[in-house]
């Protein structure tokens, strides 16, 4: 319970190897009823990167539900009870791959895309292509920090969560939190920069 929000399960399903859970708000009678507005930017190639050095299979990973389970713990704000709204992921596959062998990283996307509320941006990748290591995304972080700060200046969200641990990030945090927005970082404690953790009015570490 959440100033007056009880949030219930419904129709847990299977499809395409991930858990559907619709999330809904349950208005508590004679209680606040103030619903937050979260928006939720994910970098993709950050959540991929850090589950792997904890030995965990990014590719199960169902963003939306995970990041519903991280909200939880951001608790509440000027007496209203935060309700995830749209949840964008950016990421960046080669463009060169074949659309008959997409690789895990194009699975994970797709199947996540698919979701209810969840909106995956692509980027692409740069570099040398006989080395993994060598190659650069493109037009992911712009793309992310746009999205960002568009939302902010049309008062779209009341709560920005990002999903991502680099410093080159606090600039943007810093503009969206002086608009009004209450900005929580959420990211992997191995993975979260000071710059960036200092930016934010919140934070919630996963690992």
């Amino acid at each position: 319970l959440l100033e007056g929000v009880t949030m219930i399960a419904l129709c847990a399903t299977k499809s395409s190897g991930f858990v559907y859970t619709r999330f809904v708000p349950i208005i508590v009678p004679g209680m606040a009823s103030l619903q937050l507005r979260v928006y939720a930017f994910i970098d993709g190639a950050h959540v991929r990167a850090a589950l792997q050095d904890l030995g965990v299979r990014w590719q199960d990973v169902n963003l939306r539900d995970s990041t519903i389970a991280a909200l939880h713990g951001a608790g509440s704000w000027r007496g209203g009870a935060m309700a995830l709204t749209r949840v964008f992921v950016y990421d960046a596959v080669s463009a060169d791959e074949p659309t008959d062998a997409p690789s895990d990283v194009e699975n994970w996307l797709t199947r996540n895309d698919e979701l209810i509320d969840v909106h995956v941006r692509r980027g692409h990748l740069a570099g040398d292509r006989r080395s993994t290591n060598r190659r650069r995304q493109k037009g992911v972080d712009v793309q992310l920090a746009v999205d960002a700060l568009s939302g902010a200046f049309n008062a779209v969200y009341d709560v920005a969560l990002l999903v991502a641990g680099d410093a080159d990030f606090a600039p943007v945090v810093e503009a969206i939190r002086d608009r009004g927005p209450l900005m929580i970082g959420c990211s992997f404690s191995r993975k979260l920069s000071d710059v960036l953790k200092e930016a934010c009015d919140r934070v919630v570490l996963l690992y």
